[in-house]
């Protein structure tokens, strides 16, 4: 019962995030759309989204997950930006072998240069490196941070992996509706109709348990934020400099999602997690051993007096 109950306080939350987000977004999109134009499946989500952040607090404050270090910001500002700025470095270079895996099995191909210029090129990167800084920040703090803190009395590997699988699957929120068919339900029917491609699906729920497994290890979001923006990164890079080779007998491997989060996507992450998981072990070896040393040392003195 103990583990029970903040799993339905979660799922609470949601269903009725889900829901004000899913009946507010037709009105949303007809006051917007004289300014924006964007289709009703790209408001849904919006919406969604915004309603529950408004929300994030109220649950938060009933979960009793409202410091500092539960939300996963532990330590200075400065130790934080410096700690985000070394794992995005780390999170392109983990993530570059996937890219080229993909321009090595022909899955992807390099785009001409011919018509770019240097400064488009410079403007280009800069636009990419913050937008992946603010998706990293903003998915880390809210799914790794704000929803993995507010179950902290759950086993951890059921934590991580639970909010893994709603990580997963908001990318996958809501599906097309004509514009002749807009009306008050169209919200709850696009997300009723959603389509999960199980590609991209396990994909991301293996990034979200590794994002996961980081946050428990180093107790803060910072390192799994930087590497996650690193990610993000390299598919930006990939989806403006390469494009997919339709007639390659690999195409299938590139995924639904982005163009690199298939089954090649899964492997390779399945290959960090699997490199996470002997890192951290012997880190904590390590960490027990250097404990033991120094307790011996503090016993042995304390003999000595």
């Amino acid at each position: 019962m103990q583990q029970l109950l903040p799993l339905l306080r979660l799922l609470g939350y949601l269903a009725t995030s889900l829901v004000l987000g899913a009946l507010l977004a037709f009105p949303a999109y007809l006051a917007f759309d004289p300014l924006s134009e964007a289709p009703f499946s790209s408001v849904l989500p919006r919406v969604v989204v915004l309603t529950a952040l408004l929300l994030l607090p109220l649950y938060l404050q009933s979960a009793g997950t409202t410091d500092r270090n539960a939300l996963g910001f532990a330590g200075s500002r400065r130790a934080f930006v410096c700690e985000f700025a070394s794992w995005l470095g780390i999170g392109m270079l983990l993530a570059a072998p996937l890219q080229l895996a993909f321009l090595a099995l022909d899955i992807r191909a390099v785009t001409p240069f011919a018509d770019r210029s240097l400064l488009d090129v410079i403007l280009f990167v800069l636009y990419a490196l913050t937008a992946s800084a603010f998706i990293g920040l903003m998915e880390e703090a809210y799914f790794r941070g704000a929803l993995l803190g507010s179950l902290r009395t759950v086993a951890p590997s059921l934590a991580v992996l639970v909010v893994g699988v709603l990580y997963a699957a908001a990318h996958f929120l809501g599906s097309p509706v004509s514009s002749e068919e807009l009306r008050w339900s169209s919200g709850p029917s696009s997300i009723r109709h959603s389509v999960f491609h199980l590609d991209s699906f396990l994909a991301l729920l293996g990034a979200g348990v590794l994002l996961g497994a980081m946050r428990l290890h180093f107790g803060r979001i910072a390192p799994g934020a930087g590497m996650h923006a690193g990610f993000v990164t390299c598919i930006k890079f990939a989806q403006e400099f390469t494009d997919l080779n339709p007639n390659s007998d690999l195409a299938f491997l590139a995924g639904s999602l982005a163009g690199s989060m298939g089954y090649l996507g899964l492997l390779w992450i399945g290959v960090l997690s699997g490199g996470w998981f002997i890192w951290s072990r012997l880190w904590i070896r390590r960490a027990e051993a250097t404990h033991k040393k120094r307790s011996d040392a503090e016993e042995l003195s304390r003999d000595r007096r």
